[in-house]
């Protein structure tokens, strides 16, 4: 998402977030496209549906029903098909999730690096 919006010159992986509904179909798919990899539960997460692969060099998380545990406390964040932002990149359209949602996931994470990262680009944009 950030390196699509060019807030970042290199990315480590993808995270595409899905709609539990589609979860059965989408691993169809990845297991056509890529090799699974079978990672450790992370005790920061109890996102419903997790399935990581890599396709090429590049690592692919797939999260449907994502849940992000803060002090404690789950917060779960479900698909929504219309919460999204159009951002043009080498030319093609692709649907990325908002960079309020992101930055409020990276909160919740203490990814404070990433949410600050956020909050400078919106602030440029204004």
């Amino acid at each position: 998402m950030l390196y699509l919006r060019g807030w970042v010159s290199t990315f480590d992986d993808l995270d595409i977030l899905i709609d539990e509904r589609d979860y059965e179909r989408v691993e169809t798919v990845m297991n056509r496209l890529g090799k699974r990899v079978i990672v450790p539960p992370n005790p920061l997460y109890e996102t419903r549906h997790f399935l990581n692969y890599r396709i090429g060099d590049v690592k692919c998380d797939i999260m449907a029903g994502l849940s992000i545990i803060h002090q404690g406390k789950p917060h779960y964040f479900p698909y929504d098909e219309n919460k999204y932002d159009l951002v043009k990149y080498q030319g093609r359209l692709y649907r990325l999730g908002t960079s309020d949602d992101w930055c409020e996931y990276y909160r919740l994470m203490n990814r404070n690096d990433k949410g600050k990262l956020i909050k400078n680009h919106r602030k440029e944009r204004s």
